[in-house]
């Protein structure tokens, strides 16, 4: 009897990690999905992770932190658009909140937590949609003695 309830278990586990990506699949497609991972996903999450390489910041949407500085408000006001928006970081930097203000004026204020980043890109919002950005304000600061931000707009593939 207790086999029966194990094997029922893990038959349902298993079901429970099926399709994760249900939106991959064809329209026509019908998916039952137990369990989805979804929740896992942080507002602030890991999107990419390499060898660091040396950042340049030769455009308008990159800023310089220095840690002696303390926090600070920049201000990236470059209209942009896009599906959704990243932090390019050099360095460490620590992110306190974000602002970012949409066309039309909506604006779509963020608590980061005091989240620490290092070398790589970072999510900061998923749009769902291409959206015009007008202005994104980070308050942030350095945590290693220089660092750099870049501000950068998700693109769909041509």
């Amino acid at each position: 009897m207790r086999s029966r309830h194990w094997t029922a278990l893990l038959l349902l586990f298993s079901f429970s990690l099926a399709p994760l990506a249900a939106d991959a699949a064809p329209a026509h497609a019908t998916h039952f999905t137990l369990f989805s991972w979804t929740w896992l996903r942080a507002p602030f999450a890991w999107l990419a992770h390499s060898e660091p390489e040396e950042m340049v910041c030769d455009s308008p949407t990159c800023r310089e932190l220095l840690n002696p500085a303390g926090f600070r408000t920049m201000v990236f006001d470059e209209p942009d658009h896009g599906l959704g928006l990243y932090v390019q970081v050099s360095g460490s930097v620590q992110f306190r909140s974000a602002e970012i203000v949409f066309a039309g004026g909506e604006v779509d204020r963020l608590d980061l937590q005091y989240a620490i980043r290092s070398d790589g890109v970072f999510e900061l919002r998923d749009f769902g949609r291409d959206r015009d950005v007008l202005e994104v304000h980070l308050v942030a600061r350095a945590s290693s003695p220089r660092s750099l931000v870049a501000v950068r707009f998700g693109r769909p593939l041509e």
